[in-house]
C-alpha cells in the first residue's frame, strides 16, 4: 500500500474513532440529566463510575485541557446529595488537584465541593481552610459564600450566616441560596423576610452557560435536545425547592391555605430526584395532621419512609423524624413525637438539628404533661446560646 493511502487510512481511522468517543461522551451528558430529573440515581451511580473509568482517550485529552476536575467534582457533588460525604470527599480533592493551576473556576468550584463534604461530615475546620484557598482564587465566589453561610447556620451562628447568603443570593445565579436565606431568616423568626426572598423567579439553566459554549450549542438540534433535557431537569429541582421553602414558612405561621397551595405547586413542577418527594411528604403529613386527617398524615408519612429507605440520608431521616413528630403532635400523640424527637437528637449531627431537636422535644414533653422534662429540655434550648425563634420561644416557656 502507497504511504500517502497509510496516512489517508491512518486519518480516517483516527476521525472515526474521534467521532466514535465525542458521541458516547454527548450520550452520557444527555443520560446524566435524564437519570437525575427522573430521580433514577442508582442508575445514575453506575453511569457515574462507567464513565469515570472509561478509556475514551480524546474525551479524556478534552476533558484534561478545558475542563479538568469537571467529572470528578459533578460525581462527589452527587455523592454528597446522596448523603455519601465520605466517599464523595476523595473525588473532591482529586477534582482539586486536577484543576490546580490550569482552570481558575473549575478549582475554585472544586474547592467548594471539598468544603461541602467537609461540613457534611462535621470537619467545619477543614472545610473552612477549603474556603480560604478558594477565595484566594476568587475572592468573590457565590460558591464559597453558599458554604460559607451553610457553615455559620449549622452552627447556630444566624447573623453570620445572613450576610454570605445575602451576598451569594444577589448574584444571578442564586437561586440554590435563596433557599438557604430562607431558611435562616425563619429560623431567626422572620416570617415575611423568609417569604419576600422566594418572590423571585428562578433563573433559567442558560444563564449557567458561557455565551460561546451557549452559542456552541444551540447551533446544532442535539445541542438544543441538550438544553431542552437540561433546563427540565433544573426546573424540577429549583422550582419546586422555591414552593418547598415557602411551605415551610406557611407551616410555621399557621397558614394551612398558603401551605397547602405551595405542596401543590411543589408537585406540579418537581422531578423525580428523592429527597424533594421526601420533604414534600413530611410538609404534607403536617397538613393532614393539620386539619385533623390521621389517615391522610400517615399514608404521607409511609410514603416518605419509603423513599428514604430506598435513597437513606442521616440529615433527610433527622427532619423526616422531628416532622413526623410535629404531625403526631398535631393529631394529639404525644408519646410518639417524643419517641421520634428522641431517635432524632441522637443522631443529631450538627448545633442547629440538635437545637430544632430540642425544642420540639420540649414541646412533646409539655403536651404530655411532663412539666420537668419539658423544662430541662426549654433549658437546654437556651443553653446552646442560639439568637433563634426556638431560643427566644423556650425563653417565655422555660419556667424561672
Amino acid at each position: 500500500m502507497s504511504p500517502h493511502l497509510w496516512i489517508i487510512a491512518s486519518f480516517v481511522v483516527f476521525f472515526l474513532w474521534f467521532m466514535i468517543d465525542l458521541q458516547f461522551s454527548k450520550r452520557f451528558s444527555r443520560r446524566r440529566i435524564q437519570l437525575d430529573h427522573e430521580g433514577r440515581w442508582e442508575e445514575l451511580d453506575a453511569l457515574f463510575r462507567k464513565e469515570l473509568r472509561s478509556l475514551r482517550p480524546w474525551t479524556r485529552l478534552t476533558f484534561s485541557l478545558k475542563a479538568p476536575g469537571a467529572l470528578q467534582a459533578l460525581y462527589s457533588n452527587f455523592l454528597i446529595i446522596r448523603g455519601r460525604p465520605g466517599e464523595a470527599l476523595p473525588y473532591a480533592e482529586d477534582a482539586a488537584r486536577r484543576a490546580a493551576g490550569r482552570h481558575v473556576r473549575l478549582h475554585e468550584q472544586s474547592l467548594a465541593v471539598q468544603a461541602l463534604a467537609l461540613t457534611d461530615l462535621g470537619r467545619y475546620d477543614e472545610a473552612r481552610a477549603a474556603i480560604a484557598k478558594g477565595r484566594a482564587l476568587v475572592p468573590d465566589s457565590p460558591q464559597l459564600d453558599h458554604v460559607e453561610s451553610l457553615i455559620h447556620f449549622l452552627h447556630g451562628r444566624l447573623n453570620e450566616a445572613f450576610l454570605p447568603a445575602k451576598r451569594a443570593s444577589q448574584n444571578p445565579k442564586g437561586d440554590v441560596t435563596r433557599g438557604l436565606l430562607s431558611s435562616i431568616l425563619l429560623a431567626k423568626g422572620e416570617f415575611q423576610r423568609a417569604l419576600e426572598v422566594l418572590l423571585d423567579r428562578p433563573q433559567d439553566v442558560q444563564a449557567f452557560y458561557p455565551p460561546d459554549s451557549l452559542q456552541t450549542l444551540q447551533r446544532t438540534s442535539s445541542g438544543r435536545e441538550y438544553l431542552e433535557a437540561h433546563q427540565k431537569q433544573w426546573a424540577g429541582v429549583i422550582q419546586p425547592l422555591r414552593f418547598i421553602h415557602a411551605a415551610y414558612v406557611y407551616l410555621e405561621l399557621g397558614d394551612l391555605g398558603g401551605l397547602r397551595f405551595s405542596l401543590d405547586k411543589a408537585a406540579e413542577v418537581q422531578g423525580g430526584a428523592p429527597p424533594l418527594k421526601i420533604i414534600h411528604r413530611e410538609l404534607l403529613a403536617c397538613l393532614c395532621a393539620s386539619t385533623g386527617d390521621a389517615v391522610g398524615a400517615e399514608q404521607a408519612i409511609r410514603e416518605a419512609q419509603e423513599t428514604l429507605r430506598a435513597n437513606p440520608k442521616r440529615s433527610l431521616e433527622g427532619e423526616l423524624r422531628r416532622f413526623t413528630a410535629r404531625a403526631y403532635l398535631l393529631l394529639g400523640r404525644s408519646a410518639a413525637a417524643i419517641a421520634e424527637l428522641e431517635t432524632c437528637l441522637k443522631s443529631a449531627l450538627h448545633p442547629i438539628e440538635k437545637h430544632k431537636a430540642r425544642y420540639w422535644l420540649a414541646r412533646a414533653y409539655e403536651a404530655s404533661g411532663d412539666a420537668a422534662k419539658a423544662g430541662e429540655a426549654y433549658r437546654a434550648v437556651l443553653a446552646d446560646g442560639f439568637e433563634s425563634r426556638y431560643a427566644a420561644e423556650a425563653a417565655k416557656a422555660s419556667p424561672r
